[in-house]
């Protein structure tokens, strides 16, 4: 198996010096501890913020932030085999060396800013008492400190798992709301129309559909729509990474918003289906037995099946 290292992306900058030099071998593990060091020094400033970002990864809408650091440190490591061969060889007067420093010195300044502008939200959301701030800020520090690490030059191979990083901070809570609020509606609206599609009378009231012999809270009933960030946090690398057609990449990164309206939908039209020849008490038993986990677990695996059957289908892998 081959060695887990990440040195193509982390230490290149470092290794050329203003001479163009190549840098002594023995400097060279400094890098990895300097970045480690500066990322506890990160984690020990916004340490407030992390741990509420942190608490809230358990609930189900923002449990793909447990998710996303091992995500992106496996994207670095794909993308450390790009960055190994694509450094020319800096030697003593070579018409590369002064394109190398001026990409690592490029990255350095750049991250520098980013680590200014990471210490200016943490002040700002700390004196508004806006931890979301403060959590975008540890975000952009990380940046900061990868760019720095890595130099300007590999920001086309960076960019992907810079923003996995953001989707570790949960969204605002007015933002979040709104957003599954219209997600409950769209399936409630498509499993209603599947009821009436079998011929039985349905009606829509605000938060319930009634079906006659029982009322269908949708908040419970569309609960999926809580999923679609888990989902487009597994299905936006998954269309970047994905080396087919173009459209069949807008198909998977569509289907973060199409499985849970389609969940969402179908459990109602199914509830609504078992009041109608079951009983209400079926229709609620069956409603709280698919919610939470199991809502989950049915729409992450259909998203990994459609990925799966794309790479089948196109004979292409995710890489």
């Amino acid at each position: 198996m081959r060695g887990f290292s990440f040195g193509p992306l982390l230490d290149f900058p470092a290794m050329t010096t203003v001479t163009g030099r190549a840098a002594p071998a023995s400097a060279i593990p400094l890098i990895p501890v300097l970045l480690a060091v500066a990322l506890g020094g990160l984690v020990l400033l916004f340490r407030d913020s992390v741990v509420l970002m942190v608490g809230s990864w358990w609930s189900l809408k923002n449990s793909h932030g447990f998710l996303m650091p091992w995500l992106v440190i496996a994207l670095l490591y794909l993308r450390a085999g790009e960055a190994a061969g694509s450094w020319p060889d800096a030697a003593p007067g070579s018409r590369t060396a002064p394109s190398i420093r001026r990409h690592a010195d490029t990255g350095a300044w750049t991250g520098l800013l980013l680590l200014f502008a990471s210490a200016g939200l943490l002040v700002f959301g700390e004196l508004a008492a806006v931890y979301t701030l403060s959590q975008f800020g540890f975000v952009v520090g990380l940046w900061g400190l990868l760019l720095t690490a890595s130099g300007f030059r590999h920001l086309r191979l960076l960019w992907l798992p810079f923003l996995c990083l953001l989707f570790m901070v949960p969204l605002p809570q007015f933002l979040a709301n709104n957003l599954t609020a219209f997600l409950q509606l769209m399936a409630a609206l498509l499993g209603a129309s599947l009821i009436r599609a079998a011929g039985f009378a349905v009606v829509l009231e605000g938060n319930f559909i009634d079906v006659g012999v029982y009322r269908i809270p949708v908040v419970e009933a569309c609960s999926s729509a809580l999923i679609f960030l888990p989902l487009l946090s597994i299905a936006l690398p998954a269309a970047v990474l994905y080396r087919g057609r173009w459209w069949w990449r807008l198909l998977l990164l569509s289907s973060a918003l199409l499985i849970p309206l389609l969940a969402g939908s179908l459990r109602v039209a199914f509830t609504g289906l078992l009041a109608r020849y079951r009983g209400a008490e079926v229709a609620e038993g069956f409603l709280q037995a698919s919610d939470g986990a199991p809502l989950f677990l049915a729409c992450m695996a259909v998203l990994l099946l459609l990925i799966w059957c794309l790479g089948r289908l196109e004979g292409k892998t995710i890489t």
